[in-house]
């Protein structure tokens, strides 16, 4: 029976595309490793272009901004209610909801040039989101809150001269060839867009992988958190 082996704070060095796949080379505790695939999905998120670029041979990358997204959490215990605001400063959409027992708003649009691994929420951003909640709830500003929390996400949008908001947030798929691909690289998307980003990916590798009796219609069984 097939297993899959989960290998965590491995490093990927290197990628090799032979004939009929593909060849990883990774550090795992100061050790290289390496493994064979008969297809490499590099889901790396903002490290994406990091990867395809250690790939031999050379392959076809694609130009992308990394675009900061920063939240921030208020010690006030909101209730059920979300809403959608836009900022009184530049009219971008924010919202504000409950977020375990308090309350976040986010979020922002900054470009980011330096190593994702180094991204945190600036001053600015966090100045930001408390004054577009204060123009729809302005007697809170009396009560003098502190931000409890902050953290940062990175967006991998398309290159543009296009303001960051009005960018497209669709999936964008590159491999390595068309016929039998032995390596997929998913660019930008969304995080909601999950089930659908996955059944695009396994339908334009389908090809490179041996024939699987169907176990399971993931369409209708729910992900249940245990």
């Amino acid at each position: 029976s097939m297993q899959a082996i989960l290998k965590l704070n491995a490093k990927v060095q290197a990628i090799e595309l032979v004939h009929d796949g593909g060849l990883i080379h990774y550090q795992q505790d100061a050790v290289t490793h390496s493994l064979s695939a008969k297809c490499i999905v590099n889901a790396a998120g903002p490290w994406a272009t990091y990867v395809l670029d250690n790939v031999v041979p050379q392959q076809k990358n694609i130009a992308v901004d990394l675009v900061q997204g920063t939240h921030i959490v208020l010690p006030i215990e909101w209730k059920e209610n979300i809403y959608y605001v836009e900022s009184p400063k530049d009219g971008r959409p924010v919202f504000i909801m409950p977020w375990y027992g308090q309350l976040m708003i986010g979020t922002t649009e900054l470009l980011f040039e330096k190593d994702p691994a180094h991204r945190v929420p600036t001053p600015a951003e966090v100045e930001y989101l408390l004054e577009t909640f204060y123009a729809y709830f302005p007697t809170l500003r009396e009560q003098s809150l502190q931000v409890a929390e902050s953290f940062a996400g990175l967006r991998v949008l398309p290159r543009s001269e296009e303001n960051p908001n009005q960018r497209s947030r669709e999936t964008i798929f590159l491999t390595d060839r068309e016929d039998k691909p032995r390596m997929i690289s998913i660019f930008g998307g969304k995080l909601t867009a999950y089930r659908a980003t996955a059944e695009l990916t396994l339908d334009r590798i389908n090809s490179s992988l041996p024939a699987r009796q169907k176990r399971a219609n993931t369409k209708k069984i729910p992900l249940v958190a245990i």
